[in-house]
């Protein structure tokens, strides 16, 4: 273990007065972040959020204190509790309170840098106990009694990325104004974007509204697809379980941007087609479904220190499709996507319930596309002509490493862009039972391989393993495609085998004029409906990829020997019949 270069330790109390007080439901964005911090329970310190400011010269712990009071006294979120937090909360804003200060001296020769690193790891990796605690936690690292460098750890439950931004901004204009003032950026307290008021505003009747039209297309986009693209056998995973990769590619930038500027679309989408296009090739699914993070920053709320983004849920079919013509409806559908990005998450998990219960499958959304640039550019590309010398050129300076293990993650496909001036930096998170490292791999070259190639080909996405090496999943005998997707048989036999309430019973995977995947049973107990058995099966699915209820269930009065075939079935006395769903 290194050695810490942190010194002596002191805090330093910075009393705050800011005007309004209030108590309220979370609003949608602060919602959607707290389930996801709820699911990682002790492990949540994940999603703390650490930035490192320097302190302008001339600037003494005064000026500093002073600065940080005036952006605490006007930002609505830093002063926000939240009671009944981790279970059940609700914000509640504090008109005044104390913020301490963790300030170390750092000797004269040690690196400043290094120990406000040292000092965001110390503090990004505690627990946020929000029922108790600021949202916000400062360091300050001195030399010689002179602050250096401010280091702060906020609370994802107060901020996303763009308020981040925005209050680091806030925090570095005081610094230079010496805390006198001049942070005009701020949202003064009681104003229309605080987080008491967007909570109050999406109840009203337009939020609601607005909430019930993205359900619209969350159900669309959730019902025409299957129930996980990742329906397939998975593998042994590593250990840790999850893993990070990152590409860092000024090729791929420099291909991307000279792509969005000649079909006049955004580089995003560049990246977007690539990626759907290799997930469905792996997957073997035409149709591939991502949620895909929404910053849902409307003009009047850029400047709001709150967190907004929510997930929106994005659709398409690009298999055997041109990429510029691929490229132009992954825009189309980013919009669409975009436009019903913002909702109560309420809605959508009653939502959820509602098509796992009528598919009788987990509706699985673990593939995530995350583009972290502010602006949706790099600034600094190497100017060039992307001729293929060049890009090749380029290319040769690609790297890719595995670079993160994590032992639990709620995901099996993040991608993410990740903001970086003069490269495109891709950082993959995978679940290794359904994407191994060595999959993950192919699957970054390959999207970087796409891309340059389509800059100068008329690329179409076909052959896609004869391109980049990437080999599409197999479903051996046994698996079956179903009204909800693919499901291995056996699997879903087993399931029904197991209820408790049954005496025998036998899947089939094609049920003739019932259709695909029937199940025939004969009760252990009486009173047991076709409406039960369903309910019982879909919480013994669960969140499983490789199974789904059966479509159709007949309920028995006898049963054939064991192993009979679907004739000795449906000869059997019939007690009751039907999907066990509820009529749509």
């Amino acid at each position: 273990m290194s050695r810490s270069v942190l010194g002596v330790r002191r805090q330093v109390p910075v009393a705050f007065h800011g005007t309004g007080a209030g108590d309220g439901e979370l609003a949608w964005g602060q919602r959607a972040i707290w389930q996801a911090m709820h699911w990682l329970g002790d492990g949540n310190h994940f999603f703390n959020l650490a930035r490192t400011i320097t302190v302008p010269a001339g600037r003494g712990m005064a000026e500093v204190c002073a600065a940080l009071r005036q952006v605490v006294e006007r930002t609505e979120g830093l002063r926000t509790r939240f009671p009944g937090y981790p279970d059940d909360p609700r914000q509640q804003l504090h008109p005044e309170g104390t913020l301490d200060l963790v300030v170390h001296e750092v000797a004269q020769a040690a690196d400043v840098d290094s120990a406000a690193e040292e000092l965001a790891r110390r503090l990004r990796g505690q627990v946020f106990r929000h029922e108790q605690e600021w949202p916000l936690r400062v360091g300050v690292v001195c030399r010689q009694d002179v602050p250096a460098r401010l280091v702060l750890v906020i609370s994802h439950l107060c901020v996303d990325g763009a308020a981040l931004r925005q209050l680091c901004g806030d925090i570095a204009a005081a610094l230079a104004a010496g805390g006198l003032g001049g942070a005009d950026q701020a949202e003064p307290d009681g104003s229309a974007t605080g987080p008491l008021a967007l909570a109050q505003a999406e109840s009203d009747p337009a939020g609601q509204a607005r909430s019930t039209a993205a359900m619209r297309h969350w159900r669309s986009a959730l019902t025409a697809t299957s129930h996980s693209i990742f329906d397939f056998p998975t593998v042994t995973p590593d250990d840790p379980r999850f893993a990070g990769l990152t590409l860092e590619s000024a090729a791929l930038a420099v291909a991307a941007e000279h792509i969005a500027g000649r079909l006049r679309v955004t580089s995003s989408s560049v990246l977007l087609t690539a990626i759907a296009a290799l997930l469905g090739h792996y997957t073997a699914h035409d149709q591939v479904t991502l949620q895909i993070i929404a910053a849902n920053r409307q003009p009047e709320l850029r400047a709001t220190v709150a967190p907004l983004a929510q997930n929106g849920m994005f659709t398409t079919s690009v298999a055997g499709s041109p990429f510029d013509a691929a490229v132009r409806k992954v825009l189309r559908s980013s919009l669409d996507c975009f436009r019903h990005s913002a909702y109560d998450p309420r809605d959508l998990a009653a939502l959820l319930e509602q098509v796992r219960v009528q598919r009788g499958a987990h509706p699985d959304r673990e593939a995530f596309f995350n583009d972290a640039r502010p602006d949706g550019r790099w600034s600094a590309l190497p100017q060039l002509d992307p001729t293929p010398e060049n890009l090749s050129r380029l290319r040769e300076d690609t790297r890719l490493a595995v670079t993160d293990r994590y032992e639990r993650l709620g995901i099996k496909s993040f991608w993410a862009v990740h903001p970086m001036a003069d490269r495109a930096v891709l950082h993959l998170q995978v679940d290794t039972a359904y994407v191994p490292v060595a999959t993950a791999l192919l699957l970054m070259r390959g999207v970087e391989e796409i891309v340059v190639r389509a800059v100068h080909e008329p690329l179409i996405l076909a052959d896609l393993e004869g391109l980049t090496g990437v080999r599409p999943v197999r479903r051996e005998e046994g698996w079956s495609r179903t009204a909800a997707g693919w499901a291995h048989v056996p699997s879903v036999a087993a399931l029904v085998a197991g209820c408790p309430r049954l005496a025998a019973s036998a899947v089939f995977a094609d049920g003739g004029e019932a259709g695909p995947l029937v199940a025939y049973a004969v009760l252990a107990e009486p009173g047991l409906t076709v409406e039960d058995l369903h309910a019982e099966l879909c919480a013994a699915v669960g969140e499983r990829t490789d199974a789904v209820t059966p479509g159709h269930y007949v309920l028995c009065d006898s049963a054939p020997p064991p192993g009979s075939p679907l004739g000795d079935w449906q000869r059997q006395p019939v007690l009751a019949a039907g999907s066990g769903r509820p009529p749509q």
